[in-house]
């Protein structure tokens, strides 16, 4: 059971060292626009689009939150897509079925 723990940590260690992201040096750059501001009852969703170096074209949407009556403090919850650079399409093979 120990070399079984040691194990998983271990590997926990490695997976998450290999995927982590460092925020300390950011890549690319570029200015996102404003696309829309949706106001709700205590939340608010906001869009945003542009284009930023290293990723192409990037699409925002996040929703922000108050959790108290005073609207001081609250929640931040979004995601990000991205439509990757011009991608040269002469060599690539698509995978096909006889039913298509």
């Amino acid at each position: 059971m120990k070399t079984l723990l040691s194990f998983l940590f271990t590997s926990l260690f490695f997976i998450t060292a290999l995927w982590a992201q460092d925020l300390a040096n950011p890549k690319g750059g570029g200015t996102l626009d404003v696309v829309s501001i949706h106001p709700g009852d205590g939340f608010s969703d906001i869009d945003f689009e542009g284009q930023i170096s290293g990723y192409g074209s990037v699409y925002i949407t996040f929703k922000v939150s108050s959790i108290n009556t005073s609207k001081t403090s609250g929640v931040l919850d979004g995601q990000a897509r991205t439509i990757l650079n011009a991608v040269s399409y002469t060599h690539l093979t698509l995978p096909t079925t006889p039913y298509v």
